[in-house]
């Protein structure tokens, strides 16, 4: 039984559909062939600062889980620089705090992350740790 190329691509997009996440789509790559498009991915919702404790020199960031409801993690970023973060971490939660920080002003973003694909930003609020008797303190 001889079966046309087409029919083999339209099995062949079947299968790759199958797999695929929801929110993938998929494009010709040329006669015969199949790539996926990017995909959208749900920035996580609203986050928050909040100083890790009285003396702490360290920031506790929470957000509200992204929309995107095959998302499996998290890449918070932070850093002096609000367009160049110095740290990130992925965490599987909805809640993070820093490692100590220095003296400064500290911006903090979050994004959704499933296998390769992240999401926009999120807001990016900030909290300044200052120095009080030789001990950081977040405000």
């Amino acid at each position: 039984m001889k079966r046309s190329v087409a029919s083999v691509v339209l099995g062949l997009l079947a299968i790759a559909w199958l797999a695929a996440p929801a929110g993938a789509s998929w494009a010709s790559t040329g006669a015969g062939s199949a790539a996926a498009k990017s995909t959208t991915v749900a920035a996580p919702g609203t986050l928050t600062l909040t100083c890790n404790g009285l003396l702490a020199a360290s920031i506790k960031a929470d957000w509200v889980a992204s929309a995107t409801p095959w998302v499996t993690r998290y890449e918070v970023r932070w850093g002096t620089n609000p367009s160049s973060p110095t740290g990130s971490s992925l965490v599987t939660g909805l809640t993070f705090t820093t490692p100590a920080l220095a003296i400064g002003t500290w911006y903090v973003t979050v994004r959704s992350a499933q296998g390769g694909w992240r999401s926009p930003t999120s807001n990016q609020p900030s909290r300044l740790i200052i120095s009080v008797l030789g001990v950081g303190a977040c405000l």
